[in-house]
This record gives structure tokens, sequence and C-alpha cells, in this order.
């Protein structure tokens, strides 16, 4: 486990204490744009763009950490179903050239068209404000409870 305050993504910082899941190799974190409700991203924690990049340990931690959180997500959120997308290079449409997984549950008609998830995802711009407090990822008051919700079922187990 990394005693780093700060997470390096791509240009961007993420401070320690907005991460939840932190594993040797990888950090799982709310995203502050999300495309649904409960939208989070797993990353790696070294800096490398492409996945093929990943040494064979960092690989199988990433996806042990993509497992354990869209279990949590799918549980806290009630979700019928996950999307886990990985945008492998800029081609693909990864916004930061930094390995990262994101988890989105999804409900029965959250979309019209069920695959309009993907135009979304193809159009996510990650930003970071400056915050102070886990509560920026409030969008409902019932959203700020279940991602508090799975933010503190990882920090307890």
């Amino acid at each position: 486990m990394s005693l780093a305050k700060i997470f390096n993504f791509g240009a961007h910082k993420i401070p320690v204490a907005h991460t939840f899941h932190v594993t040797d190799h990888c950090y799982s974190f709310v995203n502050l744009k999300p495309i649904v409700d409960g939208h989070v991203l797993v990353s790696s924690k070294r800096s490398v763009a492409r996945l093929c990049e990943l040494t064979e340990e960092e690989h199988s931690d990433l996806w042990r950490a993509v497992r354990a959180v869209s279990k949590v997500v799918e549980q806290v959120y009630r979700a019928n179903a996950l999307n886990i997308s990985v945008q492998d290079g800029k081609e693909a449409g990864q916004s930061v050239a930094h390995v990262h997984v994101h988890i989105l549950p999804r409900h029965t008609g959250d979309f019209t068209e069920n695959d309009e998830v993907y135009e979304k995802l193809e159009d996510f711009e990650f930003t970071i404000p400056e915050i102070d407090s886990i509560k920026v990822f409030e969008r409902s008051p019932n959203t700020a409870i279940l991602l508090d919700d799975v933010i503190q079922t990882f920090r307890t187990s």
C-alpha cells in the first residue's frame, strides 16, 4: 500500500483522500463528471498510457480491483448490470493518457438506446476542479449517500 498523498492521473493530481480501494498497484476514485450516478474509475498507480505497458503483476492487480469495486458499486447502486470499459489509446477515445477502467452501474431504461453509453464515454472529458472534500461528488442527496456507502465499504474492509 502506498503512503503517497497524491496520485498522478495523467497530468491531473488525485488526492489520496478522494480515493477508495487502494491496492499495491492501483487506486479507485469517483468520477467528478459521471455519465451515470456511481461512475467510478480504477487506475494504475504507475503512469502508463496503455494496458500493454503494465507489468503482469500490475495488470492482474488492476483487474482484481475492477472486480472488487464492481461488486460493491453494483450492490450499492442496485444496478441490473455494469458497463466496464477501457479506452486503450487516444484513437479509442482515451481522454487521459493513463491506464484506467470506467465502471458504470446500469439500470433498465437509463438510456433511450443502450449503446448511447458509449457515445457518452466517447465525449467524456476528465477535469478536476479544486476540491477540499469528498462531498464535491454530490449529484443529489441520494447519490452522495450512496457514494459514501461505496467509499465506506472499502475504507472499513
